[in-house]
């Protein structure tokens, strides 16, 4: 997998499943709703080859910089926004797309840092928020919810 940093280690899961069932063709457009650290992407964006066509929506700050370090020079848009508001937004401005997908489980890097609180090897903070600028946290629910 292409990285240019090489401290994010992600593979995305189901890839080849994903790539037959989705069967994206040369030209078609591509919106990824859950576009993470751009494993599905790339592989997308390599047999669609219309970056042009492609918007990679995230809603972790962390994913949203890589992904703009690793394609925002190939001309994909890239949206900072949960997939709610990302949707809404297309249907809004009449967009189509020939290809769309969410992924809507957690990634590698959320498991693999013991500070996101997402992971169940290593002890951290009762975190869990794909959007650390939100305030509320999977510890305070816990805690203090009734």
């Amino acid at each position: 997998m292409h990285q240019k940093d090489q401290t994010i280690a992600h593979v995305p899961v189901l890839l080849e499943q994903d790539l037959k069932y989705l069967d994206p063709k040369e030209g078609e457009s591509y919106l990824d709703l859950t576009a993470g650290y751009g494993g599905h992407a790339e592989a997308i964006l390599k047999r669609t080859n219309n970056p042009s066509g492609a918007v990679l929506v995230d809603r972790d700050p962390n994913a949203v910089t890589y992904l703009e370090s690793r394609f925002a020079d190939h001309g994909v848009r890239i949206l900072a926004k949960d997939f709610l508001a990302a949707s809404q937004g297309s249907e809004a401005d009449n967009q189509q797309f020939d290809v769309i997908l969410a992924d809507l489980g957690v990634s590698s890097p959320h498991l693999n840092n013991a500070n996101r609180g997402f992971s169940f090897g290593a002890d951290g903070p009762l975190d869990m928020r794909r959007d650390q600028t939100q305030t509320l946290t999977a510890g305070a629910i816990i805690n203090t919810f009734p």
